[in-house]
């Protein structure tokens, strides 16, 4: 029984998978994972058709690493590429936005045993005695003032 098979592409494929000769190969290379630690980690395949794999990649080792180290090669530019990504700089920009930095320091205030939270200082509900009080930084639970929310869209929030 043919365990291996070459698609149109030129591509060797476990016969009957969807597993590729060069991702068995790649296992080998990568983490020196034996047939039987291979065959752990994919019990779909049985040893038979790991050691076909591995016998294909042997006998045609410098295409096939040829064709890893083409893959490498195109991942490490698609990431070269993407690190600098319009959308990439877009959100560092908003991350580091003078507004954004001044969110996260802000504090929060209640009035202990309430839920509702204030950042405001010009909320006629602001928590001048017995309150508590939280950076940005961490998660809490409650409820974010309405008067809060419209002054600081409307751009009359001091915080």
């Amino acid at each position: 029984m043919a365990h291996i098979e070459i698609d149109e592409h030129g591509v060797a494929w476990i016969t009957n998978t969807k597993v590729k000769v060069i991702e068995v190969a790649l296992d080998k290379i990568v983490h020196g994972s034996s047939p039987e630690e291979m065959h752990f980690q994919y019990p779909r395949l049985s040893l038979s058709q790991i050691h076909a794999a591995l016998a294909y990649y042997y006998d045609h080792q410098s295409e096939l690493d040829a064709e890893i180290r083409r893959r490498w090669l195109e991942a490490d530019e698609l990431a070269a590429g993407a690190s600098d990504s319009a959308l990439r700089r877009k959100l560092l920009a908003l991350k580091n936005a003078p507004e954004r930095r001044e969110i996260a320091a802000r504090s929060y205030r209640r009035v202990k045993g309430h839920d509702t939270w204030h950042w405001c200082r010009d909320c006629s509900s602001w928590p001048s005695s017995d309150y508590e009080e939280k950076d940005a930084s961490g998660y809490f639970n409650g409820e974010l003032c309405n008067e809060c929310l419209a002054k600081e869209k409307g751009g009359g929030c001091r915080p």
